[in-house]
C-alpha cells in the first residue's frame, strides 16, 4: 500500500502494468479477503470504476444488520472478517465520498466496534500468528515466556510461564534445540491460565553455542510459535591471588593465600600444579608443587631474607594450562614521622606584589617539628595564552627569575 501512498500522482510503467494484471482478477469473487483488498488498491490507482464493480459485490456478500455492515471470508476464516472490513472501510474513505459513503463508512465502524476484545483490541489473523480460530469472537490467548539470554553450560537454570485463561484446552511446549540435538524442556496441556517457573538442566557444551529456544501454543482455534536465539556459553572458575600487605622489607615473611571461586563466587576445592615466586631477575625462589586447598583456601608464606633485592616479586599459581599472576614489592623504607601541610591561595592576581604561604610540620602525636623550611615557588615557561614554549631572550631584562625561593627557621 505505500508504493500507492508515495506515487500516487505519477504511476510508473511497473505500477502501470501490475494493475493491468489486477483487473484481470477483478471478476474472480471465489476470495472475499482478496475482493476487499483490490477494492482498496483501486482507490488508491483512483480507477473509480473498477472500485465501483468490487465494492458492488462486496455490498451483496456484507453481513447487514440493524445499524452495522460488516464482511466475512467464510465460517471457518472468521477472524478474517476485521481485516476485510477494515479494507472496505479505507477504500469507501479513502477518494472523494458522497453521504451515502460515509453512512456506509458509519455503519462498518459501528460492527468494527462490536468485533473488539476485552484487551480493546481485534482477534486478528496477524495476532495469532498461525491458523485463525474457529470459535467466534472468543477473546485472544496471550502468553509470555522469559528466559535468561546467556546460560551457563551444565548448570541448572529456570524459565517462567505466564498463559492468559484460554477458550479452550491448549497445548503448551518449550523446546531447546542445538546443533546436534533437541531437548524437550515443556510440554503441558491445560484449559487454565497459569503463571509458573520451570527448572531445568542446561546442556553441556565444550565451546560456546547458540541455541533456539522455541514456545508453541496450540488449541483447536489457536496456534502461535516463537523462537528466540540464548546463548550458552562454559564458565571456568577463578583463581585470586593475595598477600597480607603490598610492601615488605628485607627480612620480613610474605603471607599470601590461593583461592579459587566457581561462578556462584564460592570458594571450591582447587588443585593447584604449580605455584612459585620470582624475584625481580625474574629468578625463581620458591616453588610448591601439586597442592590442594584445604577448607577451600591454600595459606603459603615466604620468609624474605635479609638480602632480598628490592623491586617488584611474582607469585605465579599454574591451575592446568591456566596462570594466575600477583605482585608484591621489596624495598627498604620507614614509616614517616611526621606530616606537613602547605595551604597557598587558589588565585594570584598579576597585580599582586607577594602572596602568602603557609607551611605546617607536625608529628603525629601532634607537637610541631623544630627545623628549617625551604619554599620554592615557580612559574611555567610558557606563552599566557599558548601552550608553546615561550622564546626568552638573553637580553630580555623584562623577565623575571622563574623560581623564587624563601627559607625560614622554625
Amino acid at each position: 500500500m505505500s508504493v500507492f501512498r508515495l506515487f500516487i500522482s505519477f504511476l510508473s510503467d511497473v505500477i502501470v502494468k501490475s494493475l493491468s494484471c489486477l483487473r484481470e482478477s477483478i471478476n474472480n469473487f471465489s476470495n472475499t479477503y482478496t475482493t476487499a483488498l483490490l477494492a482498496y488498491v483501486f482507490t488508491l490507482a483512483g480507477d473509480l470504476e473498477t472500485r465501483a464493480h468490487l465494492l458492488q459485490h462486496l455490498d451483496s456478500v456484507a453481513i447487514k444488520q440493524a445499524s452495522s455492515t460488516g464482511l466475512r471470508q467464510q465460517q471457518k476464516h472468521q477472524l478474517l472478517s476485521v481485516e476485510i472490513s477494515s479494507y472496505v472501510l479505507l477504500a469507501k474513505l479513502s477518494t472523494s465520498h458522497t453521504a451515502e459513503d460515509l453512512g456506509y463508512a458509519s455503519s462498518i465502524v459501528r460492527w468494527l466496534t462490536t468485533q473488539q476484545n476485552h484487551y480493546g483490541g481485534f482477534s486478528s489473523t496477524q495476532v495469532n500468528m498461525g491458523q485463525p480460530s474457529t470459535g467466534g469472537t472468543s477473546c485472544p490467548i496471550h502468553f509470555v515466556v522469559s528466559v535468561p539470554g546467556i546460560l551457563e553450560s551444565g548448570s541448572k537454570n529456570s524459565f517462567c510461564v505466564s498463559l492468559s485463561q484460554p477458550s479452550s484446552a491448549v497445548l503448551v511446549k518449550v523446546h531447546l534445540t542445538g546443533k546436534d540435538s533437541q531437548k524437550i524442556l515443556l510440554e503441558k496441556g491445560t484449559s487454565n491460565g497459569f503463571h509458573k517457573c520451570f527448572q531445568f538442566s542446561v546442556p553441556s557444551v565444550e565451546a560456546e553455542e547458540e541455541q533456539q529456544f522455541e514456545v508453541s501454543v496450540k488449541g483447536n482455534d489457536f496456534y502461535s510459535r516463537e523462537i528466540k536465539r540464548v546463548l550458552i556459553k562454559v564458565f571456568k572458575p577463578k583463581t585470586f591471588i593475595q598477600t597480607d600487605k603490598p610492601i615488605y622489607t628485607p627480612g620480613q615473611t610474605v603471607q599470601f593465600r590461593v583461592v579459587t571461586l566457581d561462578t556462584n563466587l564460592k570458594p571450591s576445592i582447587g588443585y593447584y600444579n604449580i605455584i612459585l615466586i620470582k624475584d625481580p631477575y625474574n629468578n625463581k625462589i620458591a616453588q610448591w608443587a601439586n597442592q590442594t586447598a584445604e577448607g577451600t583456601i591454600l595459606q603459603l608464606s615466604y620468609l624474605l631474607g635479609d638480602g632480598a633485592p628490592e623491586g617488584f616479586y611474582r607469585i605465579v599459581a599454574q591451575i592446568g594450562e591456566q596462570r594466575v599472576f600477583h605482585s608484591f614489592k621489596v624495598q627498604k623504607y620507614g614509616l614517616p614521622k611526621f606530616d606537613i601541610v602547605v595551604t597557598i591561595p587558589k588565585e594570584v592576581s598579576v597585580g599582586q606584589d607577594t602572596f602568602q604561604v603557609t607551611v605546617c610540620a607536625k608529628y603525629h602525636y601532634g607537637k610541631p617539628v623544630d627545623g628549617n623550611i625551604t619554599v620554592s615557588v615557580c612559574r611555567p615557561l610558557k606563552n599566557q595564552n599558548s601552550c608553546t614554549t615561550a622564546l626568552i631572550r638573553k637580553d630580555d631584562v623584562s623577565l623575571t627569575s622563574l623560581c623564587k625561593t624563601k627559607q625560614k627557621q622554625v
